[in-house]
């Protein structure tokens, strides 16, 4: 009877451990939140379905109506501050609004006749900025401005696909990702752009680069492409997962979030090559995630879902990620490795990956110990990586 109070315990420890990685914030409303922006840890902005628009000054603690504008079936995709003052956000019928007040007040163009959606936007800086989406559902649409919005330039993009996202490395160099595996390249501020091979159909809703080199994409179907030669050739990347991703953010080079449908959030800590899944605590779809902070971030998505972390996610803090832990031995191995596990999960099992993130064989989890016959592999570096309905994570070992 001790035994199992024992249990039941540390199980409850456990959960409650998780599900404080992320706490739910009171979003004062239950409509689709599309967009987070933060300026740094207190203040910051979300925009959504029906023309959402709120700003906190609290951490989210508590969220402001702001005035916004147009019809009350629009919403708004993407939300963007260049400084504490200036800022920019669009949505369907390619509505752009802009403010120089911090969000008090806000003007409007509507480019009705070049674009009827627009998804992201890029600002290099207060007066220069690119947007992207869809002429119609079945096209791109790509629009710039170098004087703050006064005028906005239709610029040809050179595909059909709607564009979902857009980054800039620098003035001249950017990159734009959309639907069937669309990424295109500009090395002249928008001018013109060419098409790069992603090597997937699936549709790209995220592009983020840390450096002029180094950039992830995202998409539907656990799809993740990293490039590390400006998109010269992007390799796909495994993460163990069908979920649809929805939004990237790196608050440092080497740490990385993405979120998308069923509460999905993932997490790096080495430039985008491996993820791990997060507990966010909720099965709702999250469609943006921003960090003002390493420690501090912010995910958002349907019905006024809004989550916080303090800690990274429960990795920022130096805590074992995740709560449920895991002991891969002997390592080296020979013949045979154990996994042990504090607790049986539901659905969980086990892959053995190259290192380049092949999956080689994968098997259940059926107690909290489970034999890995490794005879059959080359004597080389491995990846394990364990996974159940809430946590994945992968583990290096030695094969000799």
């Amino acid at each position: 009877m001790k035994k199992f109070t024992l249990l039941f315990f540390l199980i409850l420890l456990a959960s409650v451990t998780r599900s404080q990685n992320w706490i739910p914030l009171n979003s004062g409303t239950t409509k689709n939140i599309r967009s987070v922006f933060f300026l740094n840890a207190d203040t910051g902005y979300i925009v959504g379905d029906s023309i959402l628009l709120k700003k906190t000054t609290d951490g989210g603690l508590t969220w402001t109506d702001l005035p916004g504008s147009g019809l009350d079936s629009m919403s708004y995709n993407s939300i963007f501050f260049t400084d504490a003052q200036h800022g920019y956000l669009a949505g369907r019928t390619g509505i752009i609004l802009k403010t120089t007040d911090g969000g008090a007040t806000w003007g409007t163009t509507i480019l009705q006749a070049y674009v009827d959606c627009l998804y992201s936007m890029y600002f290099l800086s207060q007066d220069t900025g690119y947007l992207v989406g869809a002429n119609t559902p079945t096209s791109s649409a790509i629009v710039r401005t170098y004087n703050g919005g006064y005028p906005w330039t239709y610029e040809e993009t050179f595909t059909t696909k709607p564009l979902r996202s857009v980054y800039f490395t620098d003035n001249n160099t950017g990159f734009a990702a959309g639907d069937s595996g669309t990424i295109i390249h500009t090395l002249d501020a928008a001018s013109t752009w060419d098409k790069q091979a992603s090597g997937t159909t699936r549709d790209l809703h995220a592009v983020y680069f840390t450096d002029e080199n180094t950039g992830i994409a995202a998409g539907d179907s656990g799809t993740i492409l990293k490039t590390q030669d400006a998109g010269s050739n992007w390799l796909m990347i495994q993460c163990g997962t069908n979920d649809h991703f929805r939004s990237l953010h790196f608050p440092l080079p080497s740490i990385g979030y993405v979120c998308g449908t069923g509460g999905h959030i993932g997490y790096s800590d080495d430039g985008g090559i491996f993820w791990t899944k997060l507990y966010s605590g909720t099965s709702v779809d999250l469609n943006s995630i921003f960090f003002p902070t390493p420690e501090i971030g912010y995910a958002v998505g349907n019905n006024g879902t809004i989550l916080k972390t303090t800690n990274g996610g429960g990795v920022g803090t130096g805590k074992s990620l995740p709560a449920l832990t895991f002991r891969i031995h002997p390592n080296p191995a020979v013949d045979f490795i154990f996994l042990d596990l504090p607790e049986l999960m539901p659905r969980a099992k086990i892959s053995v990956m190259t290192i380049s993130g092949q999956v080689l064989f994968e098997q259940e989890v059926t107690g909290i110990r489970t034999q890995i016959d490794m005879r059959s592999l080359n004597p080389s570096v491995y990846l394990i990586r364990y996974s159940d309905q809430q946590t994945s994570v992968v583990k290096k070992i030695v094969k000799e």
